[in-house]
């Protein structure tokens, strides 16, 4: 089964919010971006998902500012930091394009794939995610 539109992730969170049923946080993470099951069970035994839970009331606005996003890669021609960008090597193909559109904006950026992993890797795969953070710090500082 595919995953559902933006638009769609939008209306369903936008009916939890109105009904104050925040704790469908799962239900959404799981019809909307797809996170697999392994990875929320991860992300739901953290201390993490109770601030998860309790910013779930900013996912309808994340979600329509999303949809009303133009990128203009001429925005970014003037970047000069160096910037990481990381994507789960497991991710669905529009976060891999919307990457790659980034990557070739911002002149000193530096696109790392994590092996196997989605949305969530620095919960699912904290080892991994720190190591590449700390590589990137090393060789940019």
């Amino acid at each position: 089964m595919p995953a559902i539109t933006p638009t769609e992730a939008t209306r369903m969170m936008y009916g939890h919010a109105a009904s104050g049923e925040w704790d469908k946080v799962a239900t959404f993470m799981a019809e909307g971006p797809r996170v697999p099951a392994h990875e929320l069970a991860i992300m739901k035994s953290l201390p993490a998902w109770a601030a998860r839970v309790a910013a779930a009331h900013t996912i309808p606005r994340e979600l329509r500012a999303s949809l009303e996003y133009r990128f203009e890669a001429s925005r970014f021609a003037g970047v000069r930091v160096p910037t990481l960008l990381l994507l789960g090597g497991a991710s669905p193909p529009p976060f891999r394009a919307a990457l790659e559109l980034v990557l070739a904006a911002i002149r000193h950026a530096e696109l790392v794939v994590l092996p196997s992993q989605q949305h969530a890797a620095m919960d699912t795969a904290p080892d991994l995610f720190l190591r590449e953070l700390l590589g990137f710090f090393a060789r940019t500082s």
